[in-house]
């Protein structure tokens, strides 16, 4: 997915856990669900060198005003974990994370967070710390750490219906094989929905987006 501010039609594949349609307690069918999904990124926690200065409740005002009804939160790992270990979460960077959920419910948009930069991938070049210079898609350190993340937002979000939230796992996926970005996508899901079984989670295609990947198209609660 491109990073600008653009405007997005999602188009979903599977059926959603919930039952009902958007603002009736659930998200019933997902392709129509997903299509119905029209709105912007927001580049607030974008890269923690450069973008993040959190977010504005204006932001979701104007969108919903309007007439939108959705936005991306491309996010970088760095702004909610503390300097140099990906494996503690700072409560301040995290808090703004909340603003955003909490002014998607007010303003009826909804909110999708989104690993721009994860533990051990970004489509972007970056510094990161020596010990994080990792693959996600060779080493099982960045892996886990991946995981990790998603289930901590599971957890943390668990309370959100899902018409309201919704998880990206990873931007624009390059140099991995569908075998190797299926199965740790799959234990992304699969961990998510332990935690927050009605969560609906997007999985880019493969070469930065292009391709979809036909082994996850029925996967409960999954969109493409």
């Amino acid at each position: 997915m491109c990073w600008a501010p653009v405007l997005l039609l999602f188009l979903g594949a599977g059926t959603a856990h919930a039952a009902g349609g958007p603002g009736e307690g659930g998200t019933g069918d997902l392709a129509a669900f997903c299509s119905s999904l029209k709105g912007f990124n927001l580049l607030g926690k974008f890269d923690v060198s450069w973008s993040n200065t959190g977010y504005a409740e204006k932001e979701f005002s104007m969108i919903h005003g309007l007439g939108f009804n959705f936005v991306r939160l491309p996010i970088d790992y760095r702004t909610y974990t503390e300097p140099g270990n990906w494996d503690a979460f700072a409560e301040s960077g995290v808090l703004e994370i909340d603003d955003a959920v909490n002014w998607g419910t007010l303003y009826d948009v909804h909110v999708c967070i989104n690993l721009h930069r994860a533990p051990g991938y970004c489509v972007n070049s970056g510094d990161v710390p020596a010990s994080q210079q990792l693959n996600l898609w060779e080493d099982t350190v960045a892996q886990e750490a991946f995981i990790r993340h998603w289930e901590y937002f599971a957890g943390r979000y668990s309370d959100v219906p899902p018409e309201r939230l919704s998880f990206n796992l990873v931007n624009e996926p390059s140099n991995v094989t569908e075998g190797v970005y299926v199965d740790l996508m799959t234990r992304a899901i699969d961990a998510i929905h332990a935690i927050s079984p009605d969560r609906i989670v997007f999985v880019d295609g493969m070469n930065y987006g292009r391709e979809l990947i036909p082994a996850l198209k029925d996967t409960p609660g999954v969109a493409q």
